[in-house]
């Protein structure tokens, strides 16, 4: 698990992990928001930034944990105001070497990152299928 060189930093990110909650499993569907989600410089940025704030190179994702796709874009606003998704799976995450960290609130995680340079953004780009789903579609 990634550790905060401050533990101040961590503070506002609640590890669920360590409260006992699962992995989960292999076929959890992984969702990042956005056309430019996994473009190499957003990464870099977005992982650059959550390591400043929280001490690990992390990219936010959202996992169908408790209901399908449709229904989870639905119900956050932070998936339903953009105008395409990327999905992949935690198992196809994993197989790459990546983790996925429990943080915020249920059903947020983290793709975390060893460094947000070298390979893994195209990685991670890589281990997601971009979809033409409209989030905003989903709900009607």
């Amino acid at each position: 698990m990634p550790q905060a060189s401050d533990s101040t930093r961590c503070s506002r990110r609640e590890v669920r992990r360590a409260s006992g909650e699962e992995p989960p499993d292999d076929t959890s569907v992984v969702i990042r928001a956005g056309e430019q989600g996994f473009a190499d410089q957003t990464v870099r940025r977005t992982a650059e930034r959550s390591h400043s704030e929280f001490g690990f190179y992390g990219v936010s994702v959202f996992l169908a944990l408790d209901m399908d796709v449709a229904a989870l874009c639905a119900s956050l606003d932070s998936l339903r105001r953009y105008s395409q998704i990327q999905e992949s799976t935690a198992g196809q995450l994993r197989s790459a070497g990546f983790t996925l960290l429990a943080t915020e609130a249920r059903p947020h995680f983290d793709i975390v990152l060893a460094e947000p340079r070298g390979r893994d953004p195209c990685a991670v780009a890589a281990m997601l299928r971009r979809t033409q789903t409209e989030p905003r579609a989903l709900v009607s």
